[in-house]
């Protein structure tokens, strides 16, 4: 790799969001399609230091929330301990959607993401009984030369059981119609 390049320059000029380092692919971020209701457990493994976070994010409208019944909206910022798992749960609203993850760092209170050599490299894991995937990402900061285990997640998806999720989609409405009215007010 030209050592005068950054990741976040050759993802510009290669204009993809997936790019070959040392015989490895690196991408800038994970896309997850979701049609029907989904669980995604995110485990942090390794951590640099407190200013590595991930983000999540819906492509469309969606419920995206903590397992134990908050709604996070849209997009999520999960600052999560090591071995702290948290889980989300996303209830698409109308048809399939996409969920990204990437990864971002605060520095100097300013949150940056997808700059210098940031980018992850994607290990799939063998799929423990009950989920539909699992993956390990090794994430680089931008700062510095790459360096891929400046966070590492460990994330797994399962299927949101049907009664669960139209339990949870009626306390989301429930929490959107109670916002609205409290914004009129």
């Amino acid at each position: 790799m030209n050592p005068g390049r950054t990741l976040a320059d050759r993802f510009r000029a290669q204009r993809t969001d997936r790019i070959r380092v040392d015989e490895q692919e690196v991408i800038s971020m994970v896309e997850i399609t979701v049609s029907e209701p989904l669980v995604i457990e995110v485990v942090v493994e390794q951590r640099r230091d407190d200013h590595q976070v991930l983000i999540v994010s819906t492509s469309l409208e969606a419920t995206l929330g903590h397992a134990d019944g908050g709604t996070l909206g849209t997009e999520a910022r999960l600052d999560i301990d090591v071995e702290s798992p948290v889980e989300l749960v996303v209830l698409p609203a109308d048809g399939p959607l996409v969920v990204r993850l990437w990864n971002a760092w605060d520095l100097v209170g300013v949150e940056h993401a997808w700059t210098g050599n940031s980018g992850c490299i994607r290990e799939d894991l063998p799929i423990p009984d009950g989920a539909l995937g699992r993956f390990r990402l090794w994430c680089s900061d931008g700062l510095g030369e790459p360096s891929f285990d400046d966070l590492v997640v460990v994330v797994t998806t399962a299927q949101l059981e049907d009664a669960v999720a139209g339990e949870r989609r009626e306390a989301h409405l429930l929490d959107l119609a109670a916002s609205m009215l409290w914004e009129e007010e």
